[in-house]
């Protein structure tokens, strides 16, 4: 994969590619913050997800034979993808061994589909929950109970995250920050007790964010 692929380096809100575009490749996020955006139903951007160091994005469409593309992806900040062209991405499942390792990083894109939409269902405050653990797993410093965000955060980018008004998020931030479970900052590198967050998951949730494997 890697001699096939090439590096592609991004400037700060660099379009990657557009929902809907042709299905040419797959990505892999080297560094920095990409995220990813649905189409909503008036024509806006929805950003529902943000794609860290060793996300892989795009295989979907490809395996399923799909043209197009289901996700807007943008750069946030100057970030560093790999990029896999389509062609080379089918000539590597042609090969057993090839298939199998793109299976893998499907089943893995499948499971985190699914948690999203189990998320879903959950209280708000236990989706803010995850959507930080998310964040700093892929864009934190952890030191003992807390973490420092690497990426810049407003309160609408994490109300659209949980899916939840710009109103009720700023209520939770001050309630949180009340109890000392975050310091929000005017930077937007938030300080985060990750120990208290992680509190409020259950089991499966605390197992994913302490595995290092999952990104």
């Amino acid at each position: 994969i890697v001699e096939r692929s090439k590096i592609v380096t991004l400037r700060r809100n660099a379009l990657i590619c557009r929902a809907e575009d042709p299905a040419d490749g797959i990505y892999a996020v080297l560094e920095g913050d990409v995220r990813a955006y649905l189409r909503g139903d008036d024509g806006e951007a929805i950003f529902y997800r943000s794609l860290g160091p060793g996300t892989w994005t795009g295989i979907t469409p490809i395996l399923n034979r799909s043209t197009t593309r289901m996700t807007t992806l943008r750069a946030h900040s100057q970030s560093a993808v790999l990029f896999l062209p389509r062609a080379d991405v089918e000539s590597i499942a042609s090969e057993r061994d090839g298939l199998a390792a793109f299976v893998d990083l499907l089943c893995i894109l499948n499971n985190d589909t699914t948690r999203l939409a189990l998320d879903g269902r959950s209280d708000a405050t236990v989706r803010t929950a995850r959507a930080l653990l998310r964040l700093v797993k892929v864009h934190g410093q952890r030191a003992g109970d807390f973490a420092e965000l690497e990426i810049r955060l407003s309160q609408a980018d994490l109300a659209s995250l949980v899916g939840v008004s710009r109103q009720y998020m700023n209520e939770l931030i001050a309630r949180w920050e009340k109890d000392a479970m975050l310091q929000w900052r005017s930077s937007g590198r938030h300080r985060l007790n990750w120990r208290e967050l992680c509190g409020m998951l259950n089991p499966s949730d605390r197992e994913w964010f302490e595995n290092p494997g999952r990104a």
